[in-house]
């Protein structure tokens, strides 16, 4: 292998690292996000109201009011 292409590879091997760690991140916090607003749902349906779910999952009360409605 000559030096241009261990050059590429290690281009395309930063780059390929970049790009799951992008989409890790981003695929996590949907996961986050929905579950959290699960959460916030089923804590509402069991009688919790916006401020108590709000306090207890450290969340803002705006969003929490978002996904109870």
């Amino acid at each position: 292998m000559g030096i241009i292409e261990a050059i590429q590879e290690e281009r395309i091997r930063q780059a390929t690292e970049r790009v799951t760690k992008k989409v890790t991140k981003e695929v996590t916090q949907k996961v986050m996000n929905e579950f959290i607003q699960e959460s916030c749902q089923k804590l509402f349906n069991k009688g919790f109201s916006a401020e108590s779910i709000a306090e207890m999952l450290d969340y803002p009360i705006d969003t929490v009011k978002k996904f109870i409605s």
